[in-house]
């Protein structure tokens, strides 16, 4: 299997086909419009610079209360 690292990231371009790739987007799409795209706080209130999603009862949080 070939893998590329880019800037620590790790790119394997063999492992899902184009179909496999689409289908895994749409799954997320969907995800996504259930539990939408939230961008988090810190404990100070300042805004990450991701965004992220939370589906289920597990998700990770962060709020002016902490992690």
């Amino acid at each position: 299997m070939t893998v590329l690292e880019i800037k620590g990231v790790r790119i394997y371009p063999e492992c899902l086909t184009r179909e496999a790739q689409e289908a895994l987007v749409a799954d997320i799409r969907q995800v996504a419009e259930k539990a939408p795209f939230f961008t988090p706080v810190t404990a100070r209130g300042k805004a990450m610079s991701v965004r992220m999603t939370s589906a289920g009862r597990v998700g990770w949080v962060s709020d002016r209360r902490g992690y």
